[in-house]
């Protein structure tokens, strides 16, 4: 399978989450995150409803949404 690379810059505070749940895992930063995108784009985060976008949330889903929601700069979606 041909791969691409993805790049972007988070805050340091969620990549220390993150590395600590790849740690525990046992697993890597690319499998972390193509799981996330993968979970975003298999289980209906594509679909748009008439008043915006629905999406799953799954137990392995949750912990992160609430991180991402803990953020000021994420609140502004919901405005």
């Amino acid at each position: 399978m041909e791969t691409k690379g993805v790049t972007c810059k988070i805050p340091l505070e969620l990549h220390n989450q993150i590395s600590e749940e790849i740690r525990e895992r046992e697993s890597t930063m690319s499998k972390f995150i193509e799981m996330v995108i993968r979970e975003h784009y298999e289980k209906g985060a594509n679909k748009i409803m008439e008043k915006g976008r629905t999406f799953v949330i799954t137990p392995t889903s949750l912990p992160r949404l609430r991180i991402l929601m803990a953020k000021p700069a994420s609140r502004a979606w919901r405005k």
